[in-house]
């Protein structure tokens, strides 16, 4: 749901709502994202290009941190004739020449280009008369370019400096403002479409979004927590398990306590080493055999390690359930009918959490579709794939609740994801 923040402009929390908001506007106005460093407003705009419903040909980043209006203009010595009291005469006159890219704009009138300005606020005043007739009308060399599309973005407000005065209403009327605030959805479903590192994966699914992102620094040269910082550690972490085989829970661990600050902020790494200590632990666990099997979240039921040591559970509720929701989606990748021989007793193991076997269900067919998917799209395989586990799952909950009466009041609670497992089986087609 949108809302408005202080300074009176839409925030977006999800980034399916910003895409749509985005290819609904795209081409009619000028769309500046607000927001903090390093929550994906760049990536998103980069990623663009990618998806073909926006229809751009090419995207060209500008980044405008420090840049004056010469910056846009190259000096060209043209020889004009000057008519000078009836005399004909030939001088030398330096003009002004665009940038390359707005030449190369006017050049191709049936390549759409989008534009993306990149810090706007931070370019030099001087620039603010050149950005007044881009953003305004797409003017280039004042003339109306129909092939360009205008996306802008930078922080506001707090200790954020600003060159560009945006309290005037005539920059402020040629843009549409949009604030994305990443959701943690949105986070975990990035790093699984670009197969980050396993134990990134995993953890991220326990830690928080002010984890995720966190830009409360204590000291001068402390790095903020961004969307970057994780990007970072990922290609650390991938290069770190190539040279070392063994690379596990406890190396990542003893990593983010030596090495961490080189990412992160303190926050961050605090949290993040809780973390990765709970997966550990939860790791000596069976889960098959311990946790689904004998549905060890009930309070009666006693949970063993596999060195036959009791597993302390308590308070751990909400963990241990996302660690079977990850054991799940690993399984059924290896098994297709793992789900179907499980649901029953994943039935008993979320029974006061339906909405986590509704997610689970979701993520497994997200999985299949980018395993044996095109490009996410999907294929015949994951197609039928998708049809094998949705339909047999229906099928197995309504058993459980027709024969079973204590299972009845467990029945009615799964009605809404009844109604989503038969959508999602309809739809798992070609």
């Amino acid at each position: 749901m949108a809302t408005r923040n202080i300074y009176g402009v839409v925030e977006l929390n999800r980034l399916e709502d910003l895409k749509r908001e985005v290819s609904l506007l795209l081409g009619d106005t000028t769309i500046s994202l607000v927001g903090p460093s390093g929550v994906g407003k760049t990536k998103f705009v980069e990623d663009m290009i990618k998806d073909p419903s926006f229809g751009i040909d090419k995207l060209v980043i500008l980044r405008l941190q420090g840049l004056t209006s010469e910056d846009f203009r190259i000096p060209v010595v043209n020889t004009v004739e000057i008519d000078k009291d009836g005399v004909k005469k030939e001088e030398k006159q330096v003009d002004f020449a665009t940038i390359g890219i707005f030449k190369e704009i006017d050049d191709n009138p049936d390549k759409k280009y989008l534009l993306f300005f990149d810090e706007i606020l931070r370019a030099d005043r001087s620039v603010a008369p050149l950005l007044f007739s881009i953003l305004e009308g797409k003017m280039l060399d004042g003339i109306r370019r129909k092939n360009v599309m205008i996306m802008a973005a930078f922080n506001y407000g707090g200790d954020y400096d600003s060159n560009i005065d945006l309290n005037d209403d005539a920059l402020r009327r040629r843009q549409t403002f949009i604030q994305y605030n990443p959701s943690k959805d949105d986070f975990v479903n990035f790093i699984e479409e670009n197969e980050y590192h396993p134990i990134i994966r995993e953890v991220a699914e326990y830690v928080g979004l002010d984890t995720i992102i966190d830009h409360e620094t204590t000291k001068e040269l402390m790095q903020p927590t961004t969307f970057g910082s994780w990007d970072l550690l990922n290609k650390r972490w991938n290069k770190m398990s190539a040279l070392y085989p063994g690379f596990d829970y406890g190396e990542a661990k003893r990593d983010i306590e030596t090495r961490g600050s080189m990412y992160f902020t303190d926050r961050t790494i605090t949290n993040l080493l809780d973390k990765l200590i709970l997966i550990e632990e939860l790791n000596t666990v069976d889960i098959q055999k311990e946790i689904i099997d004998k549905n060890g979240l009930d309070d009666s039921v006693i949970v063993y390690k596999k060195d036959g040591k009791v597993y302390d559970k308590t308070d751990k509720k909400k963990q241990i359930q996302i660690k079977v929701l990850n054991f799940v989606r690993r399984e059924s990748m290896m098994d297709d009918d793992y789900l179907l021989k499980n649901i029953a007793k994943l039935l008993k193991v979320f029974s006061d959490e339906k909405t986590l076997i509704v997610s689970l269900i979701k993520q497994i067919q997200n999985d299949i579709k980018r395993t044996y998917g095109d490009k996410g799209k999907p294929t015949k395989i994951s197609a039928e794939k998708e049809k094998k586990i949705f339909l047999g799952t229906v099928k197995i909950i309504k058993e459980v609740a027709e024969n079973d009466p204590q299972a009845k009041e467990l029945w009615n609670s799964f009605q809404d994801l009844y109604t989503f497992m038969t959508r999602s089986a309809q739809n798992a087609t070609l």
